[in-house]
């Protein structure tokens, strides 16, 4: 029987085709799972939320869908090239792998993208590059074909199917690109931004982060816990305790604050608040008096005390807290800018006791109040501060207030991509039960 077999210089380039087509096939078929990884795996964090659970189902269908198709594919191709004999036309296989795969996946990577001005995973962008490539590596296949003379006028139509779904393709892409790798400005202009690396790590957070800081409310101790019925707003006493940036920027990530309260002779409310640096050699174990007042809780307005004042006072409750940020992933980043944690205890009577109830939200007063309250705010930067915790206003020290003049919450800061979508991430630190807080 005739030996059929191609030789020569056409066995080679079926061969270089075959090995292109498969190397783009099996890229593209493995950034389909590990963006999916990615996806599936992602936390709420710091700005961003978990993606919405029908993208992540969708993303999870299309890629079994891609396994089939890549399996059905391959075979087709081998077949095809070294045996000329097909059970599928590879046209209309390739027609069918684009639209019910193909086109879905970068679709659904687009529609994450518009909210999003980080790539929410490395391989959203190698999927991007795999379709680009993926659709040269078409062209080429149809000039070798054409140059074969195997381009029958009756395929045209699945010719034109196949342009269509690669334009498709290619528009997606295209725009993830620009998505990603752009920004608007506050005055609408746009700036390009270029990665360093392909997995760069550094993510421009500036318009998220910067002056944004932690603020803690007490009803007890920085408010009149008994308002006055008429006022239903949500404007309260807040204390700055440390930026996002600060304690991002720390080696160990972490810091703990302790608030000691006094009752003094004159009636007010004596507050001395202390910082450990922890793990950092030169001041382990150690607390350092960072700043004390003398409050009224019902009025903003506070008077600093010398710090020999704190020092020599007995406390009478006191409120320990330990904050620790905690990073993205590298390969598999979790959460795109991390997430603070925190723990605290209150110390009264010599006993040692959980926080209790806590809420990283503003409540309208007089609703009953919670025990703790956390929230992230961006301070006006054009205001003049007293110190680390609190703000001063014609030489006086003053609580910060939730007002537009003073803050702003987070959650009008935070409005991502190029559609400004609502931040869906967390509003204040994350209430982690098992982090270690020492009473001492």
């Amino acid at each position: 029987m005739e030996d059929k077999r191609m030789t020569g210089p056409k066995y080679l380039i079926h061969v270089i085709t075959f090995i292109f087509l498969l190397g783009i096939d099996l890229a593209d078929f493995i950034c389909d799972w590990l963006f999916f990884t990615d996806v599936s795996s992602a936390e709420k964090g710091l700005v961003y939320g978990v993606p919405d659970k029908i993208i992540v189902r969708a993303i999870l269908a299309f890629c079994i869908v891609g396994s089939v198709t890549f399996i059905l594919e391959i075979v087709n191709l081998w077949k095809e090239f070294f045996h000329q004999k097909t059970r599928i036309d590879s046209d209309v296989l390739s027609a069918i792998v684009i639209w019910i795969e193909d086109v879905p996946q970068i679709a659904l990577s687009l529609a994450l993208a518009v909210c999003r001005e980080e790539p929410i995973s490395v391989f959203q962008l190698g999927k991007a590059v795999v379709v680009t490539l993926g659709i040269l590596i078409r062209i080429f296949v149809l000039v070798v074909k054409f140059c074969n003379k195997r381009l029958s006028k009756n395929h045209l139509k699945i010719k034109f199917v196949i342009a269509a779904g690669s334009l498709v393709e290619l528009s997606c892409a295209v725009a993830i690109f620009i998505l990603i790798h752009t920004e608007k400005g506050n005055k609408g202009d746009v700036t390009f931004r270029v990665p360093t690396t392909i997995l760069e790590n550094q993510f421009k957070d500036a318009s998220y982060f910067n002056n944004v800081s932690v603020f803690i409310n007490h009803p007890v101790y920085f408010d009149n816990v008994n308002p006055n019925v008429s006022k239903v707003d949500n404007v309260v006493n807040w204390l700055q305790l440390t930026s996002i940036n600060q304690l991002r920027a720390r080696p160990n990530m972490e810091v703990s604050f302790k608030l000691e309260y006094t009752q003094v002779d004159n009636g007010a409310l004596r507050l001395a608040i202390w910082r450990k640096n922890l793990h950092e050699t030169d001041l382990k174990n150690k607390w350092m008096l960072s700043s004390c007042f003398d409050m009224d809780k019902k009025s903003p307005v506070i008077q600093q005390k010398m710090n020999t004042s704190c020092s020599n006072t007995s406390s009478m409750d006191a409120l320990f807290l330990t904050f620790k940020y905690d990073p993205p992933g590298y390969f598999f980043k979790r959460k795109i800018y991390g997430n603070i944690f925190f723990n605290a205890r209150y110390m009264s009577n010599g006993t040692c006791e959980d926080v209790g109830e806590y809420s990283d939200e503003v409540r309208n007063q007089p609703a009953p109040p919670v025990n703790l309250t956390m929230h992230y705010f961006r301070t006006n930067e054009t205001l003049p501060r007293y110190d680390d915790h609190v703000m001063r206003v014609e030489g006086v020290a003053r609580f910060y207030r939730n007002v537009d003049e003073e803050m702003i919450d987070v959650t009008r800061v935070w409005r991502t991509g190029w559609f400004e979508c609502e931040a869906a991430g967390y509003v204040g630190p994350t209430l982690d039960s098992e982090l270690k807080v020492d009473c001492s």
